[in-house]
């Protein structure tokens, strides 16, 4: 630790410290740079602590501070400090004081904090406007009340979690959370466990978001999604590094519900996710926002009533699609390896029941197969690609449908 401003001891009843300039160096190994910069601490000292030979901080103030945490991928984090109980100990045989880490009421104000993920070579980056953070003391359990900005939209949040003596020390217990966020139509929920890194942050809880503007999501994404406005989600999370499991999902959506287990591997250039998903019903039509055409009129017998569709100008006729664009960028964000059963989708005004499938998705193509469905009284069996990539999107499908007695192969 350095300090390269001035430090201020004003000594009354109520001791107060005042430091600025501070940075504390990175771990050895880390990147180049300090791990925290500090430009001003302010603390408040208890006065019969310090007289019995102590220094206990009643609170404590960090206003603008920035923090470099990282992992190397091989189960060291930057954070991580070596047990100080045998040092204390002897400092305190000569008569020296003794440092008690027990401040609790911490304040911080424009926190900067930039998260590196050794095992995955991805970075985080999150402003903090405002921290509060109290603890009776330093092995005593923390509640945090946070402010943050992240991708433009400002973010609330509530934790409490373990003490200070369990997050700095490298051997323990895992470390307990849980967490409240909130956003602009956005609440999220989070209760487990974060162990201290092996090969990357470890996580075991229990995670439910509740969405009601799709905007925010859009936001935080940073490209638009698929209408996501009124989403309830429940799963738990297990994993840590490069590798993630979502387990026990439960999702709705309208009239949409989603169920299932999903791994998501974050350590390529896009995430991957493998695993299976089931359906009673999925409106494709709500979630794509996708127009269904309108239906044709035809004229009364009499003469009298609606003329026909052709009777229209030719720039006015109903579509088979929506004049808006589809969302096909979506399909290049992720990579994916999944199965598929759906008891009935909706989709273009029409209604698919019994759907078994499996869905690869890599750089933006996709391709579904073997599929096999039920549609409009009919069978139908064969596969489908998609190749959002190239320059113009194309469709294809090839297919064995068979209704009644009758069958028919077409490739489209």
């Amino acid at each position: 630790m350095t300090i390269r401003g001035n430090l201020d001891l004003a000594v009354s009843l109520s001791p107060t410290l005042n430091v600025s300039d501070i940075t504390l160096a990175n771990a050895p190994w880390g990147e180049q740079g300090d791990m925290v910069r500090l430009d001003q601490l302010a603390a408040k000292v208890d006065l019969m602590a310090l007289l019995q030979g102590r220094v206990d901080i009643d609170y404590l103030v960090l206003d603008g501070l920035k923090v470099v945490l990282q992992t190397d991928g091989k189960g060291r984090a930057n954070w991580e400090f070596e047990a100080p109980g045998a040092v204390a100990a002897a400092a305190t045989s000569d008569g020296s004081l003794l440092f008690v880490p027990s401040a609790r009421d911490v304040r911080l104000q424009d926190v900067d904090v930039t998260y590196f993920d050794g095992a995955t070579g991805k970075r985080l980056h999150v402003l903090l406007e405002r921290a509060d953070v109290k603890a009776d003391n330093f092995a005593a359990p923390m509640r945090a009340s946070l402010v943050a900005a992240y991708q433009g939209v400002e973010v609330d949040a509530v934790v409490d979690m373990g003490s200070l003596r369990q997050l700095v020390h490298k051997e323990g217990a895992p470390f307990p959370v849980a967490m409240e966020i909130s956003a602009p139509g956005l609440r999220a929920t989070l209760k487990g466990t974060v162990d201290q890194p092996q090969a990357g942050l470890g996580v075991k809880a229990h995670l439910e978001l509740a969405v009601s503007d799709r905007a925010t999501l859009d936001q935080l994404a940073g490209t638009p999604l698929p209408n996501m406005e009124g989403l309830k989600v429940s799963m738990d999370v297990n994993g840590g590094g490069p590798q993630y499991g979502f387990s026990a999902i439960e999702a709705r959506l309208g009239d949409s519900d989603l169920g299932g287990d999903i791994t998501v591997n974050l350590a390529g250039s896009r995430p991957s996710l493998s695993g299976k998903l089931t359906a009673k019903v999925l409106d494709l039509d709500q979630i794509l926002e996708i127009e269904a055409p309108a239906p044709k009129s035809s004229p009364l017998s009499d003469g009298s009533g609606p003329q026909p569709a052709t009777a229209e100008p030719e720039g006015d006729a109903p579509l088979v699609f929506s004049r808006e664009p589809l969302p096909l960028e979506v399909l290049s964000m992720v990579d994916a390896d999944l199965g598929v059963l759906a008891a009935r989708i909706k989709i273009m005004n029409l209604t698919v029941d019994a759907l078994k499938t499996g869905i690869k998705l890599k750089g933006g193509k996709l391709d579904v197969k073997p599929l096999s469905l039920s549609l409009e009284g009919g069978e139908v069996e064969g596969e489908l690609s998609l190749d959002s990539a190239a320059a113009n999107p194309f469709l294809a499908l090839t297919a064995k449908v068979e209704i009644g007695r009758a069958s028919c192969r077409e490739r489209v």
